[in-house]
């Protein structure tokens, strides 16, 4: 798997993990920038050097990592640089507003190389020759569905549909993967919305598959995936800029298919 070249920044107020990150990023090919809060990472981020990926702690002294990735999000030249958050606070406390602000991957401190390895390699590099990148649509309204299933088909993906969650459990018998499912849902606050799931690698799959094939017993308004790699959400009403935000966020806005 060939990476991408390019510039990685580190946002953290710790010195010393940052060079940890930043010298784990430099031994797998990747040039480092370096800043100690979303201040800075700013001003880095304003200047010349074209940066590939930001890589940031939550918890920081005068710009914390939430709202630097909201900034990033409002500026229209940096709006699709993917943002890989890091934190020593509960993830479930924190994913929600994670997801509102735009993060595109979450993970936990104390850092794992090799997780932090495989997380930048499945946002900046490419899968391997031949892959068929597929989408499933689950219980989605018509209009909504031709809306997505016509936006997806524009970036390069494969698009199925299932019309409930039977067909869903019968699709995913008979085929070996799928990279995002984007599935209705109903929730008596938030009323009806889409709710997506990334799945980045064939664990991820087969975790989804499962908990769907098991087809335990629950209020109709929950989908049996639950929060099975949760990456994102589109409200009402669907529209293709949404999607397509919803994409670009996840590096997927243009993804090649070889068939």
């Amino acid at each position: 798997m060939t990476k991408s070249p390019g510039t990685i920044l580190v946002v953290d107020d710790s010195e010393d993990i940052r060079f940890l990150v930043a010298t784990l990023l430099r031994s797998i090919g990747y040039e480092t920038l370096e800043a100690e809060n979303g201040v800075q990472a700013l001003e880095l981020l304003n200047g010349e050097t074209q940066v590939h990926l930001v890589i940031t702690d939550h918890e920081m002294p005068k710009m914390d990592g939430l709202e630097l990735t909201r900034r990033i999000r409002r500026d229209e030249r940096l709006e699709d640089l993917p943002v890989l958050m890091q934190s020593a606070t509960s993830l479930d406390c924190l994913e929600s507003r994670a997801e509102a602000a735009g993060v595109t991957r979450l993970l936990p401190k104390p850092i794992n190389p090799l997780t932090l390895s495989r997380e930048i390699d499945a946002i900046l590099t490419d899968v391997g020759p031949g892959h068929v990148w597929r989408a499933l649509l689950v219980g989605l309204p018509p209009d909504a569905a031709s809306i997505v299933r016509s936006t997806l088909s524009d970036a390069g993906f494969q698009v199925l549909q299932a019309h409930d969650e039977a067909q869903a459990r019968d699709l995913l018998s008979r085929i070996d993967g799928i990279d995002l499912v984007f599935e209705a849902h109903h929730d008596p606050d938030s009323g009806s919305f889409i709710r997506a799931h990334l799945l980045r690698n064939a664990k991820d799959f087969n975790l989804f598959r499962l908990v769907l094939m098991l087809d335990t017993p629950l209020p109709r308004d929950r989908f049996k995936s639950g929060f099975v790699c949760v990456a994102g959400y589109l409200m009402n009403p669907i529209s293709p800029d949404k999607v397509n935000a919803l994409l670009r966020r996840l590096g997927l806005a243009s993804i090649q298919r070889n068939r």
